[in-house]
């Protein structure tokens, strides 16, 4: 025999027993535990998948079935049943009692719906694919069907996708049919998973949110802007409010108790924008009241805002307070947050001699870096001389 020969023989040899092994691979028979409960008519079974093929490891799936669809199913005795679909067999072994069961199952998988699957190109699908399709019933007819959807270029791994998040085919209608003819498979699968589904659209449009894109329908249910969260706004006031800000309300915890406190503490008709300010910078209903009991009755939540931002608390306020300074402005309160002239520092320079200074001396104070040491220095300087505060400053200024 040549020797091009004898290569091209062997090479003929591996190929044959690569593809051999390959549909060795896809063939080979998933089996595990089953646990099962009966329910009306309708069978609940929990499947605990063991080794299969090449992969490692356990895997869980829990999965609803007809009773209809079991041949063979009886009570009260150990037997062999099964259910029968066009992706393959699913055969179990156990026993049913008090509507409760237990056994051991395997899978085979249908070499003819394998085929199909190629033929449309849907290749390369190992057996745990195969019992996903089977779970969910993803048939001939599924395939046919989808495809007269719009969807002919589906790959294998959103086939797998399809079938793992159970969207049907009445699901893929539904969607449709509320003016989503063209939206893809990757919306499907999202709309599927956040549980986006046409009750939930439908209850959307009666609170007037009509024309909404798929991202902003997926943003919202998310963020769970529901169509009662919608409803309760508008009660509110909020008629107009748009999408994005409605997901801005939820974002932050704007609720209608939250608006409803702000009403009640007097501040009617607030806007959304400044609603989720006062939200983002913890303005909250109890900080509200604290700084209405420290003597900011009229203050507006724009100062509100600003104490939060700076830091004015309600204990900063009564320090303030203690310190004999009584009729401190919502300005003046800012001004000694930005420029840190804090108790601490009051009663620093107190120590001084200076204990009538003024707020806005101290201010001063703190703008032109004088402290405790600073004031020893110049007192030490000017023995026996009259020291005020201006003079401090002065000195300061002039670089002394």
């Amino acid at each position: 025999m040549m020797r091009s020969q004898l290569i091209f023989l062997c090479v003929l040899i591996i190929f044959c027993l690569t593809s051999l092994l390959y549909s060795a691979s896809l063939n080979e028979e998933i089996e595990g535990s089953w646990v099962g409960k009966i329910k009306d008519d309708k069978i609940r079974l929990s499947l605990n998948i063991f080794n299969y093929g090449n992969r490692t490891g356990e895997w869980n799936t829990t999965t609803y079935f007809d009773k209809t669809e079991f041949t063979n199913l009886q009570m009260e005795k150990e037997h062999d049943f099964k259910i029968q679909r066009e992706a393959g067999i699913l055969n179990l072994y156990g026993k049913f009692s008090n509507n409760r069961g237990f056994g051991d199952f395997t899978f085979h998988v249908s070499d003819d719906f394998r085929d199909f699957l190629e033929k449309e190109g849907f290749s390369n699908i190992d057996d745990g694919e195969m019992l996903h399709l089977f779970f969910s019933d993803i048939n001939k007819s599924y395939i046919k069907e989808i495809k007269k959807l719009g969807y002919e270029n589906i790959s294998t791994s959103k086939l797998i996708s399809l079938a793992i998040h159970d969207v049907n085919l009445d699901y893929i209608k539904d969607i449709q049919s509320l003016g989503y003819e063209d939206i893809s498979i990757s919306k499907l699968l999202s709309f599927r998973i956040h549980g986006i589904d046409k009750q939930y659209i439908e209850n959307l449009r009666k609170q007037g949110i009509n024309d909404i894109s798929p991202s902003e329908l997926l943003s919202m249910k998310i963020h769970d802007v529901t169509p009662e969260f919608i409803k309760n706004m508008r009660s509110q006031g909020f008629e107009d409010v748009s999408i994005s800000k409605l997901m801005e309300f939820k974002i932050h915890g704007v609720d209608e108790e939250f608006i409803n406190d702000v009403k009640n503490l007097g501040y009617k008709n607030v806007s959304p924008s400044k609603l989720v300010e006062m939200r983002i910078h913890g303005v909250t209903p109890d900080y509200i009241k604290h700084m209405h009991k420290n003597g900011f009755k009229d203050i507006s939540l724009s100062r509100l805002i600003e104490f939060k931002i700076h830091g004015v608390t309600p204990e900063f306020i009564s320090e303030i307070k203690k310190l004999g300074f009584d009729n401190v402005s919502a300005s003046r309160a800012v001004e000694l947050r930005i420029h840190g002239v804090s108790p601490e520092f009051i009663k620093e320079i107190r120590s001084t001699g200076f204990e009538d200074i003024s707020l806005s001396k101290l201010v001063e104070f703190r703008i032109h870096g004088i402290d405790k040491e600073y004031i020893e220095y110049v007192k030490d300087l000017l023995k026996g001389r009259e020291i005020t505060p201006q003079k401090v400053v002065s000195m300061k200024i002039q670089g002394i």
